[in-house]
């Protein structure tokens, strides 16, 4: 039988994207999930997915490039918290832009969306 974790897990950056970056240059960032009190044991799978937001709160899929989904990885020593690392990423459009990262819960039966994280505005300035 399928648990689900009844509780709101937290997303924050362990490196988030850099304040300025160059249009086609690749940045990494590692995303910690932090599940509160222990985890819960449950056959549902955990996946975080990034997009790209420009300044007018649309989202700019057609710009991004790289590792966009990653799955949860333990922290040695933290049986409470994974990491995501999303390698290789790449934005091509110049202007102000921000990061959205979405925390999907699936079971056999659904997927929910359990949490999300935007970054503060960066400027992708035209190589």
């Amino acid at each position: 039988m399928s648990r689900f974790i009844s509780y709101d897990p937290t997303i924050s950056f362990e490196r988030g994207p850099p304040s300025r970056v160059w249009q086609g240059d690749s940045f990494t960032m590692i995303v910690r999930v932090t599940f509160p009190g222990e985890m819960l044991q449950t056959d549902a799978s955990f996946a975080l997915n990034i997009s790209l937001i420009d300044d007018h709160g649309r989202k700019s899929w057609k710009e991004l490039r790289g590792s966009l989904t990653s799955s949860l990885e333990a922290v040695i020593g933290h049986d409470c918290q994974r990491v995501a690392v999303f390698k290789d990423i790449i934005i091509h459009g110049a202007g102000r832009r921000r990061i959205r990262i979405l925390l999907a819960v699936a079971s056999m039966s659904q997927v929910t969306v359990k949490a999300r994280l935007e970054s503060n505005f960066f400027e992708v300035q035209a190589a």
